[in-house]
């Protein structure tokens, strides 16, 4: 997933003690791992890295990703099993690579495509005309009286 420059800049740049909160806490239940993730994803967008590193999209910078996914994660319907394996790889002191790596995989939602969407607006034909009429018979018995 990332070129060479992207890992020369994760390692010119380490966390370091940046997740030192996230590594302290050894026992969470699942409740603890959902009230982590706003300030995990503060934290890592903070960081340097995350400005340094492309968007996954292309445009920006991951911290504009970062930013989204601190929006959807605020979210009454966010799914929280998207970062699940961050936190994990937070709390298990990974190294950065897989962490940012974590990231990536976490801003990147699978989504199906997009429906199209049926127009809403009842639209008033521009021209009257008769021709819809030809040959029935609803009709038909008018102009044959």
């Amino acid at each position: 997933m990332r070129n060479e420059s992207q890992s020369k800049v994760i390692e010119d740049n380490p966390i370091g003690n940046g997740l030192d909160a996230f590594h302290a806490l050894d026992d969470l239940d699942q409740e603890d791992l959902r009230n982590l993730t706003l300030p995990l994803l503060f934290a890592l967008q903070s960081h340097t890295v995350s400005g340094l590193l492309l968007a996954n999209k292309g445009r920006g910078t991951l911290r504009g990703d970062l930013l989204r996914l601190i929006s959807a994660a605020a979210s009454d319907d966010f799914n929280f099993d998207r970062v699940k394996p961050l936190l994990k790889s937070a709390l298990a002191s990974e190294p950065d690579a897989l962490i940012w790596d974590q990231v990536y995989d976490a801003v990147t939602e699978s989504t199906p495509p997009p429906r199209p969407i049926a127009s809403s607006l009842q639209q008033t034909p521009w021209l009257r005309n008769t021709s819809s009429f030809a040959n029935s018979s609803e009709h038909r018995k008018y102009v044959d009286d």
